[in-house]
């Protein structure tokens, strides 16, 4: 995968993370009471949308990976994203560090975005490669059909 497509594809998820980080902030000031935070905070969402986009470059590999290596590559990333969004709480004095619940509830809620993504993700490769391999399956009938004719 080239530089371009790699932009290419970054700047279609930018949106889809942003909207992450919106939902995520909202659901937790919901859930503390914090009122005003979405509009005081618009700047600081957009730095760390750029910042969990950069952190996608984990998961790029000019080889095919296998399953372990996967596995250990979406684990790291998800863990860089935890550090990337706490560590932007923690410097904005969006969550009180006594309150372990309000630590835990942002946890959750990251891993929770996280993992509806990534199930996403894998519906939709899942659904392209099904077609894919009908498109090649039938491309190989209609060839090995002419080589029979022959």
């Amino acid at each position: 995968m080239d530089i371009r497509e790699i932009a290419a594809r970054k700047v279609k998820s930018i949106t889809a993370t942003f909207t992450g980080a919106v939902l995520i902030i909202y659901v937790y000031a919901l859930i503390f009471g914090i009122r005003g935070i979405l509009i005081h905070t618009i700047t600081d969402i957009i730095i760390v949308t750029l910042l969990i986009e950069l952190a996608h470059l984990i998961l790029y590999s000019k080889k095919e990976l296998n399953n372990a290596q996967m596995i250990v590559r979406l684990v790291i990333h998800m863990l860089t994203i935890l550090i990337i969004a706490i560590s932007v709480t923690i410097y904005r004095n969006w969550i009180d560090l006594r309150n372990p619940a309000s630590i835990a509830v942002l946890v959750g809620l990251i891993i929770t975005v996280y993992i509806a993504v990534l199930l996403s993700d894998i519906h939709k490769m899942k659904s392209v490669t099904d077609r894919m391999n009908q498109k090649l399956q039938e491309r190989y009938k209609k060839g090995s059909g002419s080589n029979n004719d022959l």
